[in-house]
């Protein structure tokens, strides 16, 4: 895919410059108005915006629902995942490598943590209380994860229909460029399209 984006590049470059000129300038005047509004560009996919009372009633319900089993996964987990990817930033050779760190990292902190924190759980409250959290705690882990991700993603919405509500018109000029960027890449790509099958 890449390469083929690269040949269309070299194709307009060659023979068409003023419609990457054209279409450069309509994407850097929408980014820079999206930026200033603080908008995502999937934000402007949809076309019903949510609704004020809406979002916060989703932000609140499951906030308020998900609140204690996050609190226990972040207690749990937090420290050893925080020491893993730090870790892994510091000693992965490159980028492509983090993954992999993080991987070997979180296994061998991990271990020691929970065993430290099922030994706690055993020593005051008995075994059969560690061993159900022993079983929880990875779960709770992830879980508290995505929660915290679906309340950031809420957060953003909540604040998008506010702007909706303040700020309607604006963001109405703004998915009208976004269609029209989007015709004028659908309108080169057929151009060039169709000057592969004029070559062939």
């Amino acid at each position: 895919v890449r390469r083929e984006i690269g040949r269309a590049l070299d194709h307009f470059c060659e023979h068409r410059p003023e419609v990457l000129w054209g279409l450069s300038r309509r994407m850097l005047r929408y980014n820079r108005k999206r930026r200033m509004l603080g908008l995502r560009d999937e934000m402007l996919r949809q076309e019903n915006s949510p609704t004020v009372w809406g979002e916060v009633g989703r932000f609140a319900f499951v906030g308020l629902a998900g609140l204690a089993p996050a609190l226990v996964g972040l207690m749990g987990n937090l420290p050893p995942y925080k020491l893993t990817k730090w870790l892994a930033r510091r000693l992965a050779p490159d980028l492509t490598k983090i993954h992999s760190y993080q991987f070997t990292l979180g296994a061998l902190l991990y271990l020691p943590w929970y065993g430290l924190l099922l030994y706690l759980a055993a020593s005051r409250h008995g075994a059969v209380p560690a061993v159900i959290l022993g079983l929880l705690l990875p779960p709770l882990g992830l879980f508290a994860r995505r929660y915290v991700a679906y309340l950031t993603g809420r957060r953003r919405q909540l604040r998008f229909a506010g702007l909706e509500v303040l700020q309607g018109v604006r963001i109405q000029e703004l998915r009208q460029q976004r269609k029209l960027l989007i015709h004028d890449l659908d309108e080169a790509l057929q151009e060039y399209l169709e000057s592969l099958e004029e070559l062939n």
